[in-house]
């Protein structure tokens, strides 16, 4: 048959120094107190290296600069062959001595134990010591010279256990040239969080990508006929390949809780394109005969306590054909089962499930069928989703003013639902209605859930009173300047609470006139909330354009003893604001003024004037002698700085004060020319 010739011309004429590495992944297990199992999964093929006992991965995290190795070692369990061979001709596989493609998968695990909190994990190894991918890969450019890395990311900061996804099905598919193949990776995840999957380039050496030969990319990582179908909920791969190829594709599956993103494992596998003359099985692209379940979009929806059923029927166009089909239900829908009826080319599975409120989210089924067609076997998987909801819910009441716009209503669970009254509501017969009632109304949602499940729910939208905003004018500052806020709301539904964003630059993010300091022109808003739960918002902008001085002050020493002297001073760094360029009176030039005497003075003033509509700063330095202390804290000292024409100081400090627990002091601290702004206190 011209299988074997194509079989001897893809696998016993490699390059001599190739590993034959046909696949891998790696995935993690949380045992608790920071210690995890790391487990690599490598697909061998069976004409290429022999593989080694242990082999070295890689745990590092940038963000808290750590990096170390650890060794895994092989399970007790590993050198399976895995081979796409029909159980006659598997002692004729190259892993028992013969010439037709033979697969062993190796399993290596090890411990770790990671005592830092870290959002960027990433376990990783490279070709397991060796070099390199097959040189039969047709679709990456040089894959001879390329070596196989694989990679898992961890983010151990969410304070709860985590377990990376983990794959059920075999990663080294023989298809056929010409016929529809589906492929399933047979992902779950046991501590049930989010999935999303998405292809990926190949990776090489310290995880470099992989150049592609003739246009083809991560999307589309062979020749086809049409478009390379992928899936990025299910991970469900359909395609036509088009011609004879060996090519290598990456996927990466992500995991979220909560919607923040903890952890992703990478498999890399190698697919390998033959001319068959066998037809390959199929199944029903989407599921039979539900009881108990809600179909939407190609999903089953369900409530918890609900008992769901669907059936799928695999067939073969060969009629001498006997299939066998695997499923992995148990452990993507715990306490589920599919029974299987029928035989030869015809088999219909029957799944059946009482979900708990611990399987709310998203269940992928995967179902894989294989013939007995020899020397290889055809095989296709396909997957079945049952979305687990927590019946309709509408949300939380929410608050309506009209000032602030109509409110978004969004129904969730089912895919019908009818609102009552719908007085005040853009739909009533739509999910996600905006509602602008006149006043207070309590809303009634109902969808076509099942009766065995909460297909109802209220939502009361509250009308509050309007009030006014205004977050204050627009402003230019300089660098290094400062600029008060002065924002105003109106008595309609007061108190009020405020937040600013964003925060950066601002004395306080929760009062309604902060000092701004930003160091870029920045738009902040104002969102204000009334008392009644009314929330509304405005911006303000904050222009940069020129630098202003730049103040330091310190005390030296900051910690004293009663009684005991300490020098308090700054240093100012004059720049202009502006573009003025004439020279000062008396033709001073900027300099940096601070002095050092330990009895009040005045520092050195530096004059200034307008020019050209710009204005020079005038500066005036001081510092006080602290003396006479006799014990205490000096908590805040107003240490100002000014412009001329300006009453806002530009910095303060804090002076501390050791040897007593006593909380009174003396002395006189008044400083001389210089504009107090504030009250100095202790």
């Amino acid at each position: 048959m011209n299988r074997f010739l194509l079989f001897i011309l893809l696998f016993a004429c490699g390059s001599v120094k190739a590993s034959h590495m046909m696949g891998a992944d790696i995935s993690y297990e949380c045992l608790g107190n920071n210690q995890y199992r790391v487990t690599l999964n490598i697909y061998r093929d069976c004409s290429g290296i022999t593989m080694d006992a242990n082999y070295e991965v890689t745990i590092e995290s940038a963000s808290c600069a750590v990096s170390q190795n650890i060794n895994l070692t092989q399970t007790g369990i590993t050198g399976i062959e895995v081979s796409p061979l029909c159980p006659a001709q598997l002692s004729q596989s190259t892993c028992n001595g013969g010439t037709l493609p033979g697969v062993q998968q190796y399993t290596y695990q090890g411990l770790v134990t990671l005592n830092q909190q870290c959002s960027d994990w990433i376990i990783s190894t490279t070709d397991f010591g060796m070099c390199c991918r097959n040189s039969t890969i047709t679709n990456l450019a040089n894959p001879d010279f390329e070596d196989l890395h694989v990679r898992a990311l961890l983010n151990n900061t969410i304070g709860q256990c985590n377990n990376a996804p983990i794959f059920t099905t075999l990663p080294v598919p023989y298809i056929c040239n010409g016929q529809v193949i589906n492929y399933n990776h047979g992902t779950v995840d046991l501590d049930g969080d989010s999935l999303v999957y998405r292809l990926a380039n190949p990776l090489t050496t310290n995880g470099g990508n992989i150049n592609y030969n003739g246009g083809l990319s991560p999307t589309g990582p062979l020749n086809a006929l049409g478009q390379f179908q992928f899936n990025t909920s299910t991970g469900q791969m359909t395609f036509t390949p088009a011609g004879q190829q060996v090519a290598v594709i990456a996927v990466i599956v992500e995991e979220y809780r909560n919607g923040v993103l903890i952890g992703s494992v990478m498999r890399d596998i190698q697919v390998v394109v033959l001319n068959c003359n066998n037809n390959l099985p199929t199944s029903n692209p989407s599921p039979q005969n539900i009881v108990g379940g809600t179909l939407v979009n190609n999903r089953i929806e369900v409530c918890p306590g609900q008992n769901v059923s669907f059936q799928f029927t695999a067939t073969d166009p060969n009629p001498t054909d006997v299939l066998t089909v695997t499923d992995n239900a148990s452990i993507a829908a715990p306490g589920s089962s599919i029974t299987y009826t029928g035989g030869g080319n015809s088999v219909t599975g029957t799944f059946t499930w009482t979900p708990s409120a611990a399987n709310t989210g998203t269940n992928v089924i995967t179902v894989t069928v294989e013939d007995n067609a020899c020397p290889t076997i055809g095989t296709n998987s396909f997957s079945y989703t049952v979305e687990v909801l927590q019946g309709t819910t509408v949300g939380p009441d929410l608050v309506y003013c009209s000032n602030a716009g109509p409110i978004q209503l969004n129904a969730i669970g089912g895919s019908q639902f009818t609102w009552s009254p719908a007085t005040g509501l853009s739909c009533s017969n739509c999910s996600n209605p905006l509602a602008t009632p006149s006043a207070t109304t309590t809303y009634i949602v109902q969808s076509n859930l099942s009766s065995l499940c909460k297909n109802r729910d209220t939502i009361t939208v509250v009308v509050a009173p309007n009030f006014a905003i205004d977050a204050g004018a627009d402003a230019t500052i300089c660098l290094n300047a400062i600029h008060q806020i002065n924002a105003t709301i109106g008595q309609n539904g007061a108190p009020y609470s405020y937040s600013w964003s964003p925060t950066t630059g601002l004395s306080a993010a929760n009062v309604i006139n902060p000092v701004a300091s930003p160091t870029a022109t920045t738009t902040y808003v104002l969102n204000a909330t009334s008392a009644q739960g009314c929330t509304l918002r405005d911006s303000l902008r904050i222009i940069i354009s020129g630098v202003a001085p730049s103040v330091t002050a310190f005390a030296s020493p900051d910690t004293v003893c009663p009684g005991a002297n300490t020098i308090l001073s700054f240093s100012v760094q004059p720049r202009f604001c502006g573009l003025a360029t004439t020279p000062c009176i008396n033709g001073n030039t900027p300099i940096t003024i601070g002095t050092g005497v330990t009895t009040t003075s005045d520092g050195t003033p530096y004059d200034g004037f307008w020019h050209d509509g710009r204005v020079q700063m005038l500066f005036r330095a001081t510092e006080l002698a602290a003396q006479g202390m006799t014990a205490g804290t000096i908590n805040t000292i107003s240490w100002n700085v000014i412009s001329k024409g300006s009453t806002i100081p530009y910095n303060n400090f804090t002076i501390k004060m050791g040897c007593t627990n006593l909380t009174t002091i003396s002395g006189n601290y008044t400083p001389n020319l210089l504009t107090v702004l504030s009250p100095i206190s202790y």
